[in-house]
């Protein structure tokens, strides 16, 4: 996987030889890619942000122990209270940071320097313009940009590989866009506890083991009637839920 730690043996012509293979901290499989350390989870005004593709992802880091980080790019072509109407349900959980490659006095220092000392992957959709904010961060047109399809509105795939690139005080990974995201490890009554307001609120429930959806005297469900926790994420929540339900009773 690009981002694992070997030992190669040099040989003549840029060849070498895999003579061992260390242990990976986290592993991602879709983007194919081992120890990072945050994923930058890219989204813009268009293509039409895919949230649940968002809460899945940052499942996904949670389980492998990776910080998320949420920029919104673009951030010139949009107005604030519409950024932060969508960085609400997140801002409390990780950096949320609003980029913009046309005007670089948008963000882009702000996430390089939560970028700063680590591996970082960018992920998300086709053309919200992960590959422009890798090329403002290292300074050079390191990889191919390619616009949105006017007709359908969604992003035409163009980075075809997965890569590493240094630059002054990191590393980051480029990888083809991607519009979903399978999280097979988990059991549906563990997604609760990757979603830290909820797992906040546990202990209030009437069940230790409660799942926030039928159960009564849940507190999740009092706070989201009082208007405490977003109710867009909280659906969204439901909707991954009942895929891993889905998926469980398939397996069964």
């Amino acid at each position: 996987m690009v981002g694992d730690i070997v030992e190669i043996t040099p040989l003549k012509h840029n060849f070498g030889v895999i003579e061992k293979l260390y242990e990976r901290k986290n592993k991602l499989i879709r983007p194919y890619v081992s120890n990072i350390d945050s994923l930058i989870i890219v989204i813009a005004l268009l293509p039409k942000p895919d949230l649940t593709l968002v809460d899945k992802l940052i499942v996904s880091c949670y389980i492998e122990k990776i910080e998320p980080v949420l920029c919104f790019n673009k951030a010139d072509l949009t107005d604030q209270k519409s950024i932060d109407e969508v960085f609400e349900a997140y801002k409390n959980e990780m950096p949320c940071v609003r980029t913009s490659t046309v005007d670089s006095a948008i963000g882009l220092k702000e996430l390089y320097g939560v970028m700063k000392g680590k591996l970082s992957c960018f992920a998300g959709q086709s053309a919200v313009g992960k590959s422009s904010i890798i090329n403002r961060i290292i300074g050079d047109e390191v990889m191919k940009v390619n616009g949105l399809s006017a007709k359908a509105q969604r992003g035409k795939h163009t980075t075809r590989h997965i890569e590493i690139f240094d630059y002054g005080e990191g590393r980051v990974v480029d990888t083809c866009g991607f519009s979903l995201l399978e999280i097979d490890k988990l059991k549906p009554e563990e997604l609760a506890y990757y979603y830290e307001d909820y797992v906040k609120l546990l202990s209030f429930c009437r069940y230790n083991n409660c799942v926030h959806i039928n159960e009564p005297d849940c507190r999740v469900k009092e706070e989201l009637a009082k208007g405490n926790l977003s109710v867009e994420r909280y659906n969204r929540y439901v909707t991954i839920y009942n895929e891993l339900k889905e998926k469980q009773n398939d397996k069964y």
